[in-house]
């Protein structure tokens, strides 16, 4: 993320993407003369150019400023395991081999690369502890070529250095592998992610943030609207209620949530246990609460596990037309918007008990310790039965209709331009929503977006049916990733001989039917 990047790093960056040179990955690779007519090739992580040096991403992270102000990265070369220890996904394989070979071939050669550089859209934490994929936020050509300068086949490992070769001394390398620390690896070399503190809602240090009434917090909706009289902020400044920044605060995107604080005070996160010179704090449990308009108290509205939480705003994700800002996240599954009817909890304000809820956004609650023994202990106790009612961790308690769409229709037009003659028949309920031809004649293709990299889809009884029917001839098109330019597709088709679904990398789907029920009226 922006905050990790080394400050001569970033301004670099900052000043490349000023000046326009921060492009799509396709313009970006076409400018640099690569070839991206073959499918998928502006998603690979390297590039041999006909008759040019070759080209490879750097993640700016990952860069140290070395001796006399020189830069270089230290870059894995390993085509089994991520930098978290975990392995590959299959389709990830194919373009690390490619990355590691082109780099090994740099080295040998003695050949300058260029490099396009990268900042990610998830902190290094995220990427290695929390195993999450990674996702570019902004991408830039350099204009100084990078030369490998050393590799270290024992671990796996190259440098990277900018400019004229020049090699990092044994202390540099080490404080640039630091950066991706926790990270453990065994004699035998398999990985596996170190060891993290398990999230605790008893004692993790908790911040209240007083925002807007609605029911999800999942974008604008005419069955859900902020309540105007607890929005005098926006009303006051002329901006119509629509534009709500904490109307998303518990909004999915892309497996977390970026929580709104209301006027964008800076946050006190020495308060929350940082350090003064600290930028963030991780693991702190955040309640959000909101005037009830028919009760006129302020009450828990709902909650984030395990947040990152920023002095100021560093987080945005766009909705339409509006960019909405953030300083608060947290893994989606973690967050919990909770019901009207579960919104029990009263928070005191200061015009009525010292130490209360005042005219900040932000209520650090260090006054009143027994109403945040009650807020815990009613958390706990509502993951206990969401957990035992449900078999799973929560989840915000509303799906975000207009991300749901916006997946489902990329899923479509993706599954559209990949099958041959294809037609839309997904209004019709045939139990299928594609039809389309192979060399044996018509199939029924069955289309789902995911908006993560997780392969966990349901089919309606109708669809599930029909895929019984059909198997022969049925296919289930999944798409992950939908709304990212790495989005991808898994052509999933009905093996006899193992009497599986099985994709093309060979994956299986564990199909677990649900019993479901109809419900008349009798005679």
């Amino acid at each position: 993320m922006d905050w990790e990047v080394e400050r001569t790093v970033f301004d670099y960056v900052e000043e490349q993407r000023l000046a326009g040179r921060s492009r799509g990955i396709t313009e970006t690779l076409k400018l640099a003369n690569v070839d991206v007519s073959t499918k998928g090739e502006q998603f690979e992580w390297a590039w041999r150019r006909r008759g040019m040096t070759p080209a490879i991403t750097v993640w700016s992270e990952s860069i140290e400023v070395g001796a006399a102000g020189r830069w270089f990265a230290v870059e894995e070369i390993d085509s089994d395991h991520r930098r978290s220890g975990k392995p590959w996904l299959p389709l990830e394989v194919p373009r690390e081999q490619r990355r590691s070979a082109i780099i090994r071939e740099a080295f040998r050669g003695h050949t300058p690369m260029l490099a396009f550089l990268q900042i990610n859209r998830w902190s290094v934490e995220d990427l290695v502890v929390r195993d999450r994929t990674s996702e570019v936020s902004v991408r830039v050509q350099d204009r100084v070529p990078w030369h490998v300068a050393a590799i270290d086949e024992a671990r796996k490992t190259a440098v990277l250095v900018r400019g004229e070769v020049w090699q990092p001394s044994a202390e540099e390398i080490e404080t640039a592998l630091q950066r991706w620390q926790p990270r453990v690896r065994d004699a035998g070399g398999s990985g596996s992610s170190a060891a993290r503190p398990a999230f605790d809602v008893m004692t993790a240090p908790i911040l209240l943030v007083n925002c807007a009434w609605m029911q999800r917090y999942a974008g604008p909706a005419d069955d859900d609207p902020v309540v105007a009289d607890n929005f005098k902020y926006f009303w006051g400044e002329g901006h119509p209620a629509s534009d709500a920044h904490e109307q998303w605060n518990f909004a999915d995107t892309d497996g977390r949530v970026y929580g709104y604080v209301p006027r964008s005070p800076q946050i006190n996160i020495s308060r929350l246990g940082a350090g003064p010179s600290a930028e963030h704090v991780e693991h702190i449990l955040v309640v959000f609460i909101s005037r009830d308009p028919a009760e006129n108290v302020l009450k828990v509205v709902g909650w984030y596990e395990d947040a990152s939480v920023h002095r100021r705003e560093v987080f945005t994700h766009d909705r339409g037309v509006l960019t909405v800002s953030a300083a608060i996240s947290a893994p989606a599954s973690t967050a919990v918007a909770l019901p009207v009817a579960d919104r029990r909890i009263v928070i005191p304000t200061a015009k009525r008990e010292a130490g209360g809820v005042g005219q900040s956004p932000l209520w650090y609650a260090e006054e009143h310790p027994e109403k945040v023994s009650e807020i815990r202990a009613f958390i706990a106790r509502y993951r206990r039965a969401e957990h035992k009612s449900t078999g799973r961790s929560g989840s915000p308690r509303q799906p975000d209709l207009e991300t749901r769409l916006k997946v489902e229709k990329a899923a479509m037009d993706l599954a559209m331009a990949y099958f041959d003659r294809a037609v839309d028949v997904s209004k019709e309920a045939k139990g299928w929503d594609i039809e389309a031809v192979d060399s044996e004649g018509p199939i029924m293709i069955e289309v789902k977006g995911l908006s993560g990299q997780n392969v966990c889809v349901e089919l309606t009884p109708n669809e599930f049916a029909k895929m019984q029917e059909h198997q022969d001839r049925y296919i289930l098109f999944v798409v992950t990733g939908a709304l990212t330019q790495s989005r991808t597709g898994r052509v999933f088709r009905y093996d006899a001989q193992r009497a599986a679904w099985v994709s093309g990398q060979q994956e299986r789907l564990a199909i677990a039917p649900i019993v479901a029920a109809r419900c008349t009226l009798t005679d």
